[in-house]
């Protein structure tokens, strides 16, 4: 896996791009008058440390308080005991069936724990009795998305327009689930006209910068990705995605500067320390990048990524020994893991120890063939070995497939000069350079070609 194979894949956004909507917490009511067995009792909430003892007090008098189960149930809710707040809103259905704020509010609660198979199941019992309810079928949605079921979700979503056709989130949801279909276009016309309808909608920008970023127009998503942090500065999906946006385009001191927002929001974020580590690594400051790798293993002392990284970083400042030992630990638990033998291979060849790295590099492509940098790099070993011949097999078999690969051609070059080939040299590098017309080491090799060739002793 590459750098950027792993970037990508760590900074994927979650699986739905909307959450459910959340109604405004009512101001708890300062007095209750609740009906008692003889007579009738006035509760005030000064009384009380917290609305929730205020609300058990109520409760002691009178059980089936539905306006008292209500306010305790919030109150738990806003404190994170979200069972103990839906065991609150199931008393309230077992003295009012159908009651959808009851509904709604263990919905939430359930979506909160991540109990999304039952907060699905919640909806579909909510629907029963309020079948017209768009709320109930957006947030279905939002739950099919949560668990994959993304065509499900589009119908939910679509059957929530029909309820309420200005519903903005409803069409950002449903972009959400169009974008984990790999329907770009479509994500972003639905983003874009839940943004007519609410031009501050912080999911359909979201998701428009999202849509933008997988249509290649990289620096579109950027400006939307500004927007959803200038709202709210803690969105984690935003500050992944702009992390990768500013990756893409090289803009590695900013991508460092995201990584950063995102350990803000979580200092225990094993993505954003080991994004940080590889953004360090594109910086040249492999001492720092080392860091953050080891922060990353000591939240997971086997994250292979990290141990692979900081070994190639290890690698980068000449500590080939201790490199190889990461490299080894990978390999020894996960063999397959083809990163590890061709880092452990380029290790080994900056050591010098070219038939350990051919080994290396044999091993990576007998679990990858086509893995071009192996091929490259056991061109370049075999061609320090002397093994011309061999090296420009190597470079042959990479330049079938990718014609444009402007190092091989510079070797091939380099292979054909030791071989006494330098006009067939000369040609290899001057198509490294049409391809790169800076490519400094393809020009001074193509000039000592031609440098010979002029001043050669007749024979």
């Amino acid at each position: 896996m590459s750098s950027q194979e792993l970037l990508l894949a760590a900074a994927e956004p979650p699986r739905s791009m909307a959450g459910p909507i959340r109604p405004p917490v009512a101001q708890c009511p300062k007095h209750i008058e609740v009906q008692g067995k003889q007579r009738s009792v006035r509760f005030a909430l000064e009384d009380y440390k917290s609305p929730i003892e205020f609300c058990d007090a109520i409760l002691d008098i009178n059980p089936k308080n539905v306006q008292a189960h209500r306010i305790k149930g919030v109150h738990l809710a806003l404190i994170g005991e979200h069972r103990a707040a839906m065991d609150s809103f199931c008393e309230i259905l077992s003295i009012k069936p159908g009651d959808a704020d009851a509904y709604i509010n263990i919905i939430l609660a359930l979506h909160d724990i991540k109990e999304y198979q039952c907060a699905l199941e919640c909806c579909d019992e909510a629907l029963k009795t309020n079948p017209d309810t768009d709320w109930f079928h957006y947030t279905k949605g939002v739950m099919l998305t949560e668990l994959n079921r993304h065509e499900e979700a589009i119908s939910c979503y679509s059957k929530a327009i029909s309820l309420k056709p200005d519903l903005a989130m409803a069409y950002a949801g449903k972009a959400g689930a169009m974008w984990h279909l790999e329907a770009y276009k479509t994500a972003l016309n639905l983003c874009e006209k839940a943004l007519t309808i609410e031009s501050e909608n912080v999911y359909a920008l979201w998701g428009k910068a999202e849509a933008l970023l997988k249509m290649g127009k990289v620096r579109d998503a950027v400006v939307y990705f500004d927007k959803v942090l200038d709202m709210d500065r803690h969105h984690m999906g935003a500050c992944l995605g702009m992390f990768k946006a500013l990756w893409r385009l090289a803009e590695y001191g900013a991508a460092l500067e995201c990584t950063d927002m995102i350990l803000e929001i979580d200092k225990k974020s094993i993505i954003g320390h080991c994004n940080k580590g590889i953004t360090l690594v594109s910086l040249g400051r492999y001492e720092d990048a080392i860091e953050s790798f080891d922060a990353v293993l000591e939240l997971q002392p086997e994250h292979t990524e990290a141990l692979c990284y900081k070994g190639g970083a290890l690698s980068m400042l000449g500590y080939h020994d201790e490199a190889i030992v990461c490299f080894d630990h990978i390999i020894k638990s996960h063999p397959e893991y083809v990163q590890a033998h061709f880092s452990k291979g380029v290790a080994l060849k900056r050591e010098e120890d070219y038939d350990g790295a051919i080994n290396s590099f044999n091993d990576t492509l007998a679990i990858n063939p086509n893995y071009v940098e192996a091929i490259y790099n056991k061109g370049v070993v075999l061609e320090r070995l002397g093994e011309y011949h061999r090296a420009m097999d190597c470079y042959d078999t990479i330049l079938e497939k990718h014609p444009d690969h402007k190092m091989c051609h510079n070797g091939k070059g380099n292979a054909l000069a030791e071989l006494g080939k330098h006009r067939e040299a000369i040609d290899c590098y001057n198509k490294a350079l049409s391809i790169d017309r800076e490519f400094a080491a393809a020009r001074y090799n193509m000039e000592a070609s031609s440098f010979y060739l002029k001043n050669r002793p007749v024979t």
